[in-house]
């Protein structure tokens, strides 16, 4: 009787019945084999595994330096631009040849003008002068040398009455959502959120969002605090967002605790992330399964060359792979940054499932030893 109980019981568990077993999510081994799913001879990827490891790492860093260096702009100088409003006086030595006098005046102040769509605006006797794209003292040394021939001597004095094509917008978490104007000092980042009165929403968890002509860019407001770098120069026009922006993770599996994990704007790598977390469970865990779900764009499986990956309406299903039992796997996570949204699994280690078997095997078998002794006692 015995021995037919042990003999069932390992053929239920050789069968599949360890699928009625306790375990905190997928195996291992479960998570590699959804990546096919095979339908009538067809083999359809649901999700696509990703080993992490140096190159792959390095490929998701450069993702943000690329964004970086698309932004990357010469220091703005103020300059004209189509939709400004420009004075021009002229002025000849005393006695004027071509101007008009008023009063014994050498001065001729010429009406204000905006700068039209081809850039130019019009000057007597000289005609159309290009204005767009040029500094006062350079628009004014143009006319100055137009009127040479034509005028004793003459001075011109350029002045800029209103400059709306040098002007970026800012709106978020800003004391004081509003258009700023570039100029000799305000040239960065930095110089157009102190312009807009600071940012309200805590500095670790800002994002500054600067929207080009189509492109889009968002930093953590503390690392364009910290490095010089990212504290970019911005350009007539930009669209920058400051937005208090709440990131977390989940985190579910053999770790220490199971719970969505708040982290900072400036992000947070998979090392500072299973820290927070509490670690991989020493009694659970099994270090070669540490996974990370995500749904990537098509720019990143492009360049992880996952040609057989799967479109959804959310991205593309994407489960990055780290065996942590590898030494040198610390120094792959330490550079892998984690998302807002991700889910970070550990898996249970095979043994803990055989034990749990085993467990059961007990728990079910010891009563009917018992019963048998006692019937053989008697």
């Amino acid at each position: 009787m015995k021995k037919i109980i042990v003999a069932l019981s390992m053929v239920c568990f050789l069968s599949g019945c360890s699928g009625f077993l306790p375990q905190s999510g997928p195996m291992t081994n479960q998570v590699y084999s959804s990546a096919v799913e095979v339908k009538s001879g067809n083999i359809e990827p649901l999700i696509t595994v990703v080993e992490l490891n140096f190159k792959n790492v390095s490929l998701l860093e450069s993702n943000l330096k690329f964004s970086v260096s698309e932004f990357k702009t010469d220091k703005y100088f103020p300059c004209f631009g189509i939709g400004d409003v420009v004075e021009v006086i002229i002025q000849e030595q005393y006695p004027p040849v071509l101007l008009p006098v008023a009063e014994k005046s050498t001065a001729y102040v010429l009406p204000a003008q905006i700068i039209t769509e081809d850039g130019t605006i019009v000057i007597p006797y000289v005609g159309k002068v290009v204005a767009k794209g040029k500094t006062v003292n350079q628009l004014s040394e143009e006319i100055k040398n137009a009127f040479k021939g034509k005028a004793n001597n003459p001075t011109v004095i350029v002045r800029q009455l209103n400059a709306d094509s040098s002007f970026v917008t800012v709106f978020g978490t800003v004391k004081e959502s509003r258009k700023i104007q570039l100029g000799y000092n305000t040239t960065t980042i930095l110089d157009v959120l102190a312009q807009a009165g600071g940012v309200v929403s805590p500095v670790e968890k800002t994002v500054v969002q600067i929207d080009r002509t189509g492109k889009k860019i968002s930093l953590p407001l503390d690392e364009i605090i910290k490095n010089p770098e990212l504290n970019l120069n911005v350009a007539p026009k930009d669209i920058i967002t400051v937005v208090y922006k709440n990131q977390s993770v989940t985190v579910l599996g053999a770790t220490g605790k199971n719970e969505e994990i708040e982290f900072e704007a400036k992000g947070i790598n998979l090392n500072q992330l299973l820290a927070r977390a509490g670690g991989l469970n020493p009694n659970l865990a099994n270090a070669k399964g540490v996974f990370v779900f995500r749904f990537e764009g098509k720019d990143t499986v492009e360049k992880l060359k996952l040609t057989k990956a799967v479109e959804t309406q959310k991205g593309i299903p994407v489960v990055y792979n780290v065996d942590l039992s590898k030494p040198e796997s610390f120094f792959t996570t330490k550079n892998f940054m984690v998302k807002d949204g991700d889910i970070v699994y550990v898996a249970t280690a095979p043994s803990v499932q055989y034990q749990h078997f085993l467990n059961l095997i007990t728990n079910t078998i010891s009563p009917i030893f018992m019963i048998d002794r006692l019937t053989t006692n008697k």
